[in-house]
């Protein structure tokens, strides 16, 4: 996500509390009390429990153009983070990593240039359905989602048999769609409550992003955070407010196609203070594009992140998502149909560290998760547990994201040792 704001660092006069050290968010049913999900020997956690559930909330529900971006993951846990390699006899020949959104019992929506190749740099890249789809079987797809864990797939994508890759040569909004769809199966049946495809597109909204792409801060004013104006690696989890939504695809510039929804990038200065937007950059192709809404609510996705209007992430520019009203029919044909979950047994909370830092916390059943990040430029960051058997968790190949299943009450010890660390426990019945 490519940010053009001071945006992480006008949350609120408690986050700058984080100090390079530690702060806590959480989204949780009514029923339960995020103090219950975690316990902590730092009572100040605890308040900060209480403010970040009542913030997320707030940006969830808000139409202001304020709070840019947030980093979170326990709102709207159907976003699902992909790491997807290429096989060629058995070894890695290329990988990358996509977003994308339970939409069933046991699908994930995401892009279908995830699964055909990325780009043609990539070692593999088919630009039509046609060329892709004998090639699906070489690959290796991990799937995570907070309540979930990390989930090997078996089975093979389904492509849209439309499917025309976004590095293609622009056509023009009046041509057949890009079609930049694809559906991957889960081993077995979620406790997600799965989002639901819009069955219309309210323009007058302000659109909101979810996704797990690139970071890159522009704005040396994130000092207190210790974020600089470079770029960050992916993996940490966003929430992002799009600008000046456009559902005409002739308003779309000439790259667009029949079936895209275009949304402008902010190149605003950080004088102009807290109208923060973000556009889209590696890492979110299959980000699903919703409207503001109550936590309490189903999310209602209209667009899937697709691509944007220049090869690199620079302003003056659209990202371009799927109107994924055009495809109801396509879906609704490959959808396994969701069965409903007791939310009031659920909840999740997270937090934010960084290392050095040893963070100890007792936790109940349910599934804790680490993603770490850090500059660009630098190695993956090291982490380690105590408390817990590895034989419970299960992780990605760059170790850049380890999801353990925990049985019962146990109290564990989380050491970063360098970088930053978003660290996830979501309850379970």
């Amino acid at each position: 996500m490519r940010l053009y704001q001071t945006t992480i660092i006008q949350f609120k006069l408690f986050f700058i509390r984080f100090i390079s050290i530690i702060t806590f968010f959480t989204i949780a049913s009514d029923s339960i009390s995020s103090t219950l999900l975690v316990n902590s020997e730092n009572k100040e956690v605890e308040e900060l429990f209480a403010k970040w559930t009542k913030f997320s909330e707030d940006y969830l529900s808000s139409e202001s153009k304020n709070y840019g971006l947030i980093l979170a993951t326990t709102q709207l846990p159907q976003v699902a983070r992909l790491r997807i390699e290429y096989l060629e006899d058995g070894k890695t020949k290329d990988s990358t990593f996509c977003s994308g959104v339970l939409i069933g019992s046991q699908q994930i929506l995401t892009a279908a240039h995830c699964v055909c190749g990325p780009n043609p740099k990539s070692a593999w890249y088919f630009d039509t359905f046609n060329k892709c789809v004998s090639h699906l079987e070489n690959l290796k797809i991990k799937v995570y989602l907070p309540y979930e864990g990390i989930q090997n797939i078996s089975a093979l994508p389904i492509v849209h048999s439309g499917y025309r890759s976004p590095s293609t040569k622009p056509h023009g909004p009046d041509t057949p769609g890009r079609a930049d769809l694809a559906l991957l199966l889960l081993p077995h049946e979620t406790i997600t409550q799965p989002a639901i495809i819009a069955r219309e597109i309210i323009s007058e909204k302000r659109p909101i992003l979810a996704s797990y792409g690139i970071l890159n801060l522009a704005s040396v004013g994130s000092k207190n955070l210790d974020f600089k104006k470079i770029e960050y690696q992916e993996g940490a989890r966003q929430l992002s407010k799009q600008r000046n939504l456009k559902i005409d695809p002739n308003e779309c510039g000439e790259e667009a196609a029949s079936d895209i929804l275009c949304t402008e990038y902010n190149d605003l200065e950080v004088s102009q203070g807290s109208s923060m937007d973000a556009g889209a950059c590696e890492g979110d192709s299959g980000g699903p594009l919703f409207n503001a809404m109550s936590p309490s609510k189903e999310i209602a996705v209209f667009g899937l992140t697709s691509y944007v209007s220049s090869s690199n992430c620079v302003s003056e520019r659209f990202t371009y998502f799927i109107n994924l009203t055009k495809y109801t029919d396509w879906i609704n044909e490959n959808l396994i149909l969701s069965r409903k979950t007791n939310l009031n047994e659920l909840g999740c909370t997270e937090l934010m560290m960084k290392g050095p830092y040893e963070l100890g916390i007792t936790i109940n059943k349910g599934q804790l998760s680490v993603s770490v990040f850090d500059e660009a430029r630098k190695a993956i960051p090291t982490f380690s547990f105590s408390g817990l058997h590895t034989d419970q968790c299960n992780k990605f190949d760059n170790d850049s994201l380890i999801s353990c299943k925990i049985e019962a009450k146990k109290t564990i010890s989380v050491t970063l040792n360098d970088g930053f660390a978003q660290v996830i426990f979501c309850k379970s019945n």
